[in-house]
């Protein structure tokens, strides 16, 4: 680990971000990741031990994703290469093959000043990652159920939190985003499968693994898609959080990822992602952020999906007992 490398981006970080003394403490490194700054080619390459490959995204020690774009923002440094340690066991580590298709994506987007062993990919149990010509039906499961529409005293914050906007307050979304109030939902899967959908196919993990918040535009053709946070809860894991979600989505759209054609008979009456989207608006939705996030460091990834994908930041706040939303660059 280089001690040296770290204290001279945490310094450059700490005299560029604009923060009060109360906000530079919460500017550390993920203290698991390797950083290392090579100043004649301009780069700083990070490392990744096996177990930050293996552990949810949202976790900071993860996300090499939001940990990139912050620095390539935030610092002169403006090439990125990321290696990483295999885990031991890879045959049913859902969490690994969701790491290598973040990888991927995000070399495919941003190889001009991104670098990876691309080889380390043949780790993916998906061919178009691997680069391999084996055909493969890629799946996503339909919802099982529809979602709760009243809060349960068993609900954490952020469920809470998405069961006001979908049902009580769903205003305040629909006064900044053009969606249909009836086509507004929570809780959309993000499991993957290879060929069917069950569990010995299963590629990604499932379970909680969902897009917090959803809804269909009035056009019928945007999807809007919602990374949900509440007050405190401020990790660089968001980015890399709505980075995935938003280019499975993608997939979609482009027909590398598709759902089952016939529809469980008890899912059938389910919300879905209607078939014909030509769009996608992605937000990390929250009332604050840590401070080296914000709408900004999201750019890089708008100018290379261009007008079909879209991110962006949405602040909210409650007011006697309201939500209310406003867009944020500064969130």
């Amino acid at each position: 680990m280089c001690q040296k490398c770290r204290e001279e981006i945490i310094q450059e970080l700490c005299e560029t971000v604009n923060l009060g003394r109360t906000q530079r403490s919460q500017i550390k490194l993920p203290s698991k990741m390797d950083f290392c700054v090579f100043k004649n080619t301009n780069t700083i390459a990070i490392h990744l031990p096996s177990r930050s490959v293996v552990m949810n995204m949202q976790n900071d020690e993860a996300a090499f994703e939001g940990w990139i774009l912050a620095l390539r923002y935030w610092t002169k440094y403006k090439n990125f290469k990321l290696t990483w340690k295999r885990p031991r066991k890879i045959r049913k580590s859902y969490h690994y093959q969701r790491f290598l298709y973040r990888a991927y994506r995000f070399h495919e987007l941003f190889q001009d000043w991104f670098d990876m062993d691309t080889a380390l990919l043949s780790d993916s149990k998906i061919g178009f990652v691997r680069g391999d010509n084996k055909k493969g039906k890629y799946l996503l499961n339909f919802p099982s159920r529809e979602r709760p529409n009243i809060i349960k005293n068993n609900m954490n914050k952020e469920n809470k939190l998405e069961v006001r906007f979908v049902n009580m307050d769903k205003q305040a979304l629909l006064n900044i985003i053009d969606m249909d109030e009836n086509k507004m939902n929570r809780q959309l899967p993000i499991g993957l499968f290879l060929n069917k959908v069950s569990n010995n196919t299963r590629i990604f993990t499932g379970g909680k693994s969902a897009i917090d918040i959803w809804g269909v535009g009035k056009d019928n053709t945007t999807l809007n898609i919602f990374e949900l946070k509440a007050e405190k809860n401020q990790k660089v894991g968001v980015v890399s959080e709505i980075f995935f979600y938003t280019m499975v989505m993608h997939d979609l759209l482009n027909n590398q990822i598709k759902y089952q054609k016939t529809i469980p008979i008890n899912r059938q009456y389910v919300p879905r992602v209607p078939e014909n989207f030509t769009k996608i608006r992605a937000y990390i939705l929250a009332p604050s952020l840590h401070p080296l996030i914000k709408e900004a460091i999201l750019q890089p990834l708008n100018d290379k999906l261009g007008e079909k994908t879209q991110f962006g930041c949405i602040k909210f706040r409650e007011d006697d007992e309201r939500l209310l939303c406003e867009r944020s660059n500064t969130v």
